[in-house]
């Protein structure tokens, strides 16, 4: 059974179901090779398997189209077209990576049933996480909303509207969520508690229990069986961020509204490097092997977001601090020691090649480590890329803070 639950840009997210007696090594093992036979030749382009991240997945290239594959085994003897994966007795004995796996469809299956009219929340949906995205305030692994808790939020605003037009639900979605009372949570339907703990032994999100759920700043929560925070990862300063870009884009919808502006001015591109900061920490990581450099830089991204919650309690006179969603990824040539030294103090003299980001490289080993945090990744071995007359690659790939000081004041103790 392929359930294909989220387009996102030009990436398929699917969801590949079997039986009980299909487990996940047999999916890695095998699959590839059967879709390959299945396939017209060469439609099965670049492929990267990565087994060991919070959702185990597939990552390939399927004439031209970038796709996601993602497991799990249902503990069922077969498995129908029509198999409804909503049905919260599918989720008895399954492990943690099972559960990360098949929720992100039930999920979106979820608040589609929930939303009144499907048409004009997709629609809405798109507007509003391509405008996430141009604003550079996309991502639950930089601290920002990822694509699901934007999808419920602009949900609950079609809840409040069921007869508006897409346009509509763009413009109220600014209008509600940039003067939500947070951190009163969003929620699509209420929670479901059960006796016992219900099907799974795990945790449902509770702030009255967990004091943890408590300090999220601006939950969002799941609508299926077991309710959790979407949003998790929002720090003080991402939130005053997101809440800066949505008093901005209300602005814009108002004056959209009464014809003053056009649509685009809504998507305008963010001024993060132009007119953002007048202060910007560079964080570089760095190897001398792509593949050690795949998990470095990973494991690396994985920090910024704890950087920056240690910047906002240093007491160093900083507003806050907004990390850049995207790396920047460089390979340089290096003749000697020095050279390299220099490459790790930021240095682009010695820039061999292009720079890509982060998202265009769609590198799955590098987004495995960033999301595992590098706790589950090993990191590979290898002996450095260097040729004949000692010239030396460095990897580097570097990401950035923006500060902002506290008004009137200058930085200071921040190390």
């Amino acid at each position: 059974m392929l359930t294909c639950f989220l387009l996102t840009g030009s990436d398929i997210d699917t969801l590949i179901v079997a039986p009980k007696h299909v487990n996940r090594d047999d999916f890695f093992e095998h699959f590839l090779n059967i879709l390959e036979k299945m396939s017209p030749p060469g439609a099965l382009e670049e492929h990267t398997s990565v087994p060991d991240a919070h959702v185990p997945i597939i990552k390939l290239q399927y004439s031209g189209i970038d796709m996601d594959l993602i497991f799990v085994a249902l503990k069922v003897a077969s498995v129908p077209e029509n198999k409804d994966l909503g049905d919260e007795s599918l989720l008895r004995g399954m492990s943690e990576a099972d559960l990360r796996s098949i929720n992100g469809c039930r999920v979106t299956d979820e608040i589609l049933s929930l939303v009144p009219q499907q048409k004009t929340f997709r629609h809405a949906t798109r507007a509003i996480k391509l405008w996430a995205q141009r604003r550079a305030i996309y991502g639950n692994i930089d601290g920002f909303p990822g694509g699901v808790a934007w999808a419920m939020m602009v949900a609950r605003v079609c809840q409040l509207y069921p007869y508006a037009c897409g346009a509509t639900i763009v413009a109220k979605f600014f209008n509600l969520m940039s003067q939500w009372p947070w951190p009163t949570p969003v929620f699509l339907q209420k929670i479901q508690h059960y006796e016992g703990g219900g099907p799974l032994q795990v945790r449902v999100w509770n702030p009255s229990i967990y004091n943890s759920d408590g300090a999220h700043k601006m939950p969002v929560i799941t609508p299926v069986y077991p309710a959790m925070c979407a949003t998790h990862s929002i720090t003080s300063s991402t939130m005053t961020i997101i809440l800066r870009e949505m008093e901005r884009a209300n602005d814009i919808t108002a004056k959209i509204a009464a014809g003053q502006l056009p649509w685009r001015a809504l998507f305008e591109k963010h001024t993060y490097f132009t007119q953002g900061y007048k202060y910007y920490l560079s964080i570089v990581a760095a190897s001398r092997t792509k593949e050690a450099q795949q998990i470095w830089s990973g494991f690396v991204h994985s920090k910024v977001r704890r950087l920056v919650s240690g910047i906002e309690m240093s007491g160093a006179n900083v507003e806050l601090a907004h990390p850049f969603i995207k790396g920047f990824e460089r390979a340089h040539r290096c003749k000697n020691e020095e050279e390299v030294d220099m490459v790790l103090q930021g240095t682009l003299q010695f820039q061999a090649t292009g720079t890509e980001t982060t998202d265009s490289t769609k590198d799955a080993k590098q987004h495995a480590a960033a999301e595992e945090g590098g706790e589950k990744v090993e990191m590979p071995t290898g002996a450095a890329e260097t040729t004949a007359e000692g010239v030396s690659t460095i990897y580097t790939t570097t990401f950035y803070v923006g500060i902002e000081l506290q008004a009137g004041k200058y930085c200071q103790h921040l190390t």
